[in-house]
């Protein structure tokens, strides 16, 4: 059996080396998701967000409630503080006040850069030290991972206590009975991490994994475990303090309230549009089409193909090449175990998202990390056999660093708006907002295009759009009560006929309810306002006038959703912005 090993042991520096390397991680991921937040206006689910902690304010705690408590309460604190500070700010000549585009997200881009160090105590782990920060700086630098921490979503949280209860409990299982009292420390960590990550999103399949790793790795390889004597009495424990710590980070889930609107909420009566943009194809997007409908299977592949920066994704491949030929060794089981019951069930079901593989990240960036120091590894037993221990440390640390400067690139390539970031394999600029639309744009440019519409809409004036929180929330911002705002996939409204009607068209917001908006608008050349983001359209304004709307809108052919078929979208192919 191999011993366990100590935190010295698995890092080989000292202390004082790997908290200052650790720290610069995370100030450097902090100082990366920060920059430049305020340049992007809300996304819908921020806005709602925002309404719900207004809610919070008054003491209504039943807003929002298809997403935990968790994340809302972080936001609660970031916004009221934020408050507190604009308000003594306002007394105090030239002092800049906090946005609530960045207080809303301030907690997520905090904690995003915080999960270098869970990150690098799983590395550490699992393989060694240098693997560990080579992936702690993939995350800081990783523009998957930084574009998905700059957004007010679940999925940063979830990875965060996901990555404590893997460490926490791999450190449980390698402690001997005999050291009792470290190993329940461990025991007890490891459970209510995975408590805080249902808290955080209700994705209970991601806590059961870990746990599944763990049990399969120590049946088949009991050499690298001590004797383990934890049992049926322990299980109960550690579901106790599992539910214990979901409950006290959530416990408006008991109230009938949030129940009610859950469970509505899973039954999908609470969708109003169906779709998701992939490629240039309009495709059904519901889990209730999981296995055989829904996007395509390779949805997942293709965005690690063409997000990832090429050298990290070359990494990556020869990480997994290595993994597979020591596929025993605990770190390698890992990689190949995530990968497989991370990729086969999300590929399958009927409903994807890019934001949803955040939990795949740091499974890609221990692999990438892991790889580079295989490759260079066998480039040194080939190239310099002779040479001393410090020339192939050097040639070691100057792998990771080109690695590091390359994933750099890619965030300053595409500064501010990450989400558009293309690798070359996927055809670069030309192919911005062409695969994951809904992902990559996320309502970019909508709050500009808005504020310039305003500018000359008359009063009385109607948007229509996929977007009716953020039309809200900007509305009152720009005190224009008397605007109304409608759904552009609703049918249950009236448009008065002479009322002027500004329809806002988004590619990442094209569904089988608005596609004829889409289709007979979008090449039109008669859009009032055309938003951009790297030369490529993200948002179009048109004006029409109000029979005009009500002649589209009597044309749409929604099919119910066990009918719908991909479609291409041919109108996003034509014209001078066409792919």
């Amino acid at each position: 059996m191999e011993p366990p090993r100590t935190f010295g042991q698995m890092t080989g520096w000292s202390r004082r080396d790997l908290v200052s390397l650790l720290a610069a991680a995370v100030l450097l991921g902090f100082v990366i998701r920060l920059s430049g937040l305020e340049r992007i206006g809300l996304a819908e689910d921020e806005v709602n967000k925002i309404v719900a902690i207004r809610q919070y304010q008054q003491g209504e705690f039943t807003g929002n409630a298809e997403h935990p408590m968790l994340m809302k309460g972080l936001i609660l604190v970031s916004v009221s503080l934020a408050d507190e500070w604009n308000r003594r700010c306002a007394e105090i000549p030239g002092c800049g006040p906090v946005s609530e585009e960045v207080a809303v997200r301030l907690p997520n881009v905090l904690v995003g850069a915080l999960t270098a160090i869970p990150l690098f105590l799983l590395g550490s782990f699992f393989f060694s030290r240098r693997v560990g920060l080579l992936a702690a700086f993939l995350w800081a630098t990783g523009v998957h991972a930084v574009f998905i921490n700059r957004v007010a979503k679940e999925d940063t949280l979830l990875v965060f206590f996901l990555l404590w209860g893997l460490y926490f409990h791999g450190r449980m299982k390698t402690t001997a009975d005999q050291a009792a009292r470290p190993k329940r420390i461990f025991h007890l960590l490891s459970a209510a991490c995975f408590g805080l990550l249902l808290a955080s999103k209700y994705f209970p399949h991601i806590a059961g994994v870990p746990l599944l790793f763990y049990f399969l790795h120590r049946k088949y390889n009991p050499s690298q475990y001590p004797p383990d004597r934890y049992g049926r009495r322990d299980l109960v424990l550690y579901l106790a303090v599992m539910a214990g710590a979901f409950l006290l980070a959530n416990p408006m889930v008991l109230h009938p309230t949030v129940l009610a609107y859950i469970f509505s909420y899973t039954g999908q009566t609470t969708v109003t549009h169906h779709g998701y943009i992939f490629a240039g194809q309009l495709f059904p997007n519901s889990i209730t089409l999981t296995p055989f409908g829904g996007t395509p299977w390779y949805f997942y592949l293709l965005a690690l193909v063409v997000k990832l920066p090429f050298l990290v994704l070359a990494a990556f491949l020869a990480g997994l090449a290595a993994c597979l030929r020591r596929w025993r060794e605990r770190g390698a089981f890992f990689i190949l175990f995530w990968l497989v019951f991370w990729l086969v069930p999300y590929s399958i079901v009927g409903v994807k998202f890019l934001r949803y593989s955040l939990s795949l990240m740091p499974a890609v960036y221990l692999a990438a990390a892991y790889g580079a120091f295989a490759v260079h590894e066998w480039l040194g037993v080939r190239l310099h056999r002779a040479a001393p221990p410090f020339v192939r440390w050097a040639t070691g640390a100057a792998a990771a660093i080109l690695v590091i400067l390359v994933s750099l690139s890619a965030l300053i390539s595409s500064y501010p708006y990450y989400s558009t970031y293309v690798n070359a394999l996927g055809g670069g600029t030309k192919r911005i907002a062409y695969y994951f639309p809904h992902d990559e744009c996320y309502d970019l440019e909508l709050r500009e295009a808005l504020a310039g519409t305003l500018r000359h809409a008359p009063p009385g004036s109607v948007v229509a759009g996929e977007t009716p929180a953020i039309f809200r929330y900007y509305l009152g911002r720009h005190h224009r009560p008397d605007i109304r705002v409608v759904n552009l996939s609703d049918k249950r409204f009236a448009i008065p006929v002479t009322s002027p009607v500004f329809v806002f068209l988004q590619p990442g917001r094209i569904y089988y309810e608005n596609v004829t908006f889409h289709s007979r608008l979008w090449n039109s050349g008669l859009d009032e306002l055309d938003a951009r983001v790297r030369e490529r359209p993200v948002v179009r304004v048109f004006r029409l006038h109000g029979s005009e709307f009500q002649q589209i809108s009597a044309m749409r052919q929604t099919p119910p959703l066990r009918r719908q078929v991909p479609q291409a979208m041919y109108f996003l192919m034509a014209g001078k912005d066409g792919f």
